[in-house]
C-alpha cells in the first residue's frame, strides 16, 4: 500500500516562483541552498544601467505550518514590481533606500546613484 502525503514539492513551488519572476523581472538566477528538512534559498542578480548588478533572494520558509515564500532585494527599481509578482499586490511595499539615507553619511557608500 502506498502513502501519499499532502505536503507540497518545495523544489516546484520555489522554481515556479523563479520562472515567473523571470518572465518579468530581468533576472540571472545563480545559487541555492537548501535545509535539511526540505526548504530552498535561492539568490540571482538584476542588472542595473549603471553596470552594477542588484541582489535578489528567494526563500521558502515554514509560518504557522505552512509553506510560505519571501524575498528580498537591493533592486530599488524592481522590488514594487517582484511583489506584485509574487503575491498580486504590491499593498505591503517597502522602498530600498540608499545606506547614506540611514547613516546620514557618505562615509559607507561605494556605490554611485543608481536605478
Amino acid at each position: 500500500m502506498m502513502t501519499t502525503t499532502n505536503k507540497p514539492d518545495r523544489k516546484l513551488i520555489v522554481i515556479e516562483a523563479m520562472d515567473e519572476l523571470s518572465m518579468n523581472i530581468p533576472i540571472q538566477w545563480d545559487r541555492y541552498t537548501k535545509t535539511d528538512d526540505g526548504y530552498y534559498v535561492v539568490y540571482g542578480w538584476i542588472a542595473r544601467s549603471d553596470g552594477q548588478r542588484d541582489f535578489i533572494m528567494l526563500a521558502m520558509w515554514e509560518t504557522d505550518k505552512i509553506d510560505d515564500i519571501f524575498f528580498t532585494t537591493s533592486s530599488a527599481k524592481y522590488s514594487r514590481r517582484i511583489l506584485e509578482v509574487l503575491f498580486g499586490s504590491a499593498e505591503d511595499h517597502n522602498d530600498c533606500r540608499k545606506i547614506d539615507d540611514l547613516l546620514s553619511t557618505p562615509t559607507y557608500s561605494i556605490l554611485p546613484n543608481h536605478d
